[in-house]
């Protein structure tokens, strides 16, 4: 089957966008609540055909202005100013029957969270169809051709399979291109992609974004790309608006705002772009017993002609005060590895020890003692849906605690949040009135109220902008320094791992393909694939060479 992802985008000419025609124009937006302004003033233009980004810290008004060109504001808040204008039509002034006409038809949109906008009980196919049916014009026998080939040009090649199934089957990779096939079914004319790629590994990514720049050559769209990731945006962009609480601070030409930033925030911004956080090297310490050792593990789901290997014999070591790193591309095997550490999947073959103690042949009522000692503790991507919005953070950070029936949890409380740098009175605040940086902070105290001795951080910094990433990685480093915890530090990001990580273990269809001290991997990578991976990502001082 040919599809749009299959032909090398060297060989596509970029755009001449110096003459282009506007297609979306914002001017003077402003959009805020009752009592708050949260986008002030801002104008933005989009050719047709061009690329446009948009780059800030979290709470820099990007998605909310995104939001604002569809309709889709949430609660209370409102433009209480100016203009967006598709091509000939004033949007501002759209009732919402002729949202319909815009939303998939002229314009799509891609966000950073897939499943909020995938419906967990129709199947990916359905989902699909639905776009098809009410968008583009397609009849109803070529429908399922149709889906498959979008599926495949998004990356799904097992697209006959992923069009039955429901977004809870899919891993996150998998559902956010599954999210793209169906903002792209309609043909829009503008493309929002709003972190589209943050939850993807770097050969996928790449992969994406290269689809994204065959759209825009092929069918002259126009795309919006936000992200938090100066490096991506700046290799793939025309033009670059900066965000900063609100206002747009800066616009130019990527390459120009790249090489000579003007305004004192994006020099900034560029500056955590190209910070490195690097690793305090500890003096090599032999016999050390692991705090993880994962002997050759084999893990699969299904019964009978459904059966599915996971992971392959898979060997991985952390030892006290290590951090290891674990890279691979969605559905690798990562999370199952992950998960299978922690006892909620069960290995076929293999033995898996945590502190000296074999874990692996742990059943029911032992399995379960074990997993309350908190020795092995796991922080999740995502830090708002991994805490309770309905309880403060002080009670999150202690519920562990609680749980365990422990005594002078307030006090034990107030040591955690010392340790990740947070002010106490922040125990009092709920996840929705804290920054995403300090929400993973307490992702962070959580995980270390029980004293653990191993931490699996899975991306755990790969949903921040870069000033709170750089945060978050430099405190798991000085965590592993000051408590000697053991990190397996998951992550799609090589950036990150190259700078943190002591050893990096490369997972490839559910085999560890290479392993090595992160410095011999980098310099000789051995296998294709970590080849692969090192070629894909984006480079911020490649665009100034």
């Amino acid at each position: 089957m040919s599809t749009l992802i299959d032909a090398p985008v060297d060989a596509l000419d970029r755009l001449d966008t110096s003459a282009r025609e506007p297609l979306l124009q914002i001017e003077n937006l402003s959009i805020g609540t009752p009592t708050t302004t949260l986008v002030n003033e801002v104008s933005l233009e989009v050719g047709r055909g061009e690329i446009v980004g948009i780059v800030g810290e979290s709470g820099s008004g990007k998605t909310l202005t995104c939001r604002a060109v569809l309709g889709l504001l949430p609660g209370t808040t409102a433009v209480t100013h100016g203009r967006i204008t598709l091509g000939s039509q004033d949007l501002a002034s759209f009732t919402a029957r002729q949202w319909l006409g815009v939303r998939g038809r002229r314009v799509g949109a891609v966000f950073q969270d897939p499943a909020s906008y995938l419906n967990p009980s129709l199947t990916i196919g359905h989902q699909i169809a639905e776009v098809l049916t009410h968008t583009a014009d397609v009849e109803r026998k070529e429908i399922r051709d149709r889906s498959i080939e979008l599926l495949h040009s998004v990356g799904l090649k097992d697209s006959d399979r992923v069009l039955r199934q429901h977004p809870f089957e899919l891993s996150g990779g998998m559902l956010q291109r599954a999210l793209l096939a169906v903002a792209i079914a309609g043909g829009p004319e503008l493309l929002i992609a709003d972190e589209a790629t943050t939850a993807l590994d770097v050969t996928v990514q790449a992969e994406v974004l290269d689809l994204l720049e065959r759209l825009r050559a092929e069918k002259n769209m126009s795309i919006l790309l936000v992200s938090h990731d100066l490096a991506l945006v700046a290799e793939r962009t025309d033009r670059v608006a900066v965000f900063s609480e609100g206002r747009k601070v800066e616009e130019g030409p990527t390459k120009d705002i790249v090489a000579r930033p003007q305004h004192p925030y994006t020099k900034e911004l560029i500056g955590q772009a190209r910070t490195v956080v690097r690793r305090h090297d500890l003096p090599a310490r032999e016999g050390d017993d692991a705090v993880l050792d994962v002997r050759k593990i084999n893990v699969s789901l299904g019964r009978g002609k459904k059966r599915h290997d996971i992971l392959h014999e898979v060997d991985l070591r952390v030892r006290p005060g290590e951090i290891v790193g674990l890279i691979g591309e969605t559905g690798s095997g990562k999370t199952t590895l992950a998960r299978t550490v922690l006892g909620l999947a069960r290995p076929s073959a293999g033995e898996i020890g945590v502190g000296g103690a074999e874990v692996s042949g742990l059943k029911g009522r032992r399995r379960r003692a074990w997993r309350r000692t908190g020795a092995v503790q796991y922080i999740f991507q995502d830090p708002l849906r991994a805490l309770d919005p309905d309880l403060t953070a002080g009670e999150s950070i202690g519920e562990p605690l609680v749980i365990a029936g422990a005594d002078d949890i307030a006090t034990r409380v107030r040591d955690v949040l010392d340790a990740v740098k947070l002010d106490h009175s922040l125990a009092e605040r709920k996840p929705a009135e804290l920054s995403g940086g300090q929400r993973q902070r307490i992702c962070v105290a959580r995980a270390l109220i029980t004293n653990p001795s191993l931490l699996i951080c899975d991306e755990p910094a790969s949903a921040l902008d870069a000033t709170n990433r750089n945060h978050i990685l430099a405190l798991l480093d000085e965590l592993r320094r000051t408590r000697d915890i053991g990190i397996l530090l998951i992550s799609h990001d090589l950036g990150t791992l190259e700078g943190l990580a002591d050893r990096i273990a490369v997972l490839y269809r559910g085999r560890v393909v290479e392993t090595g001290p992160t410095s011999e991997l980098f310099a000789a990578p051995t296998h294709p694939y970590t080849q692969r991976l090192l070629a894909s990502t984006p480079n911020l001082e490649g665009i100034l060479a």
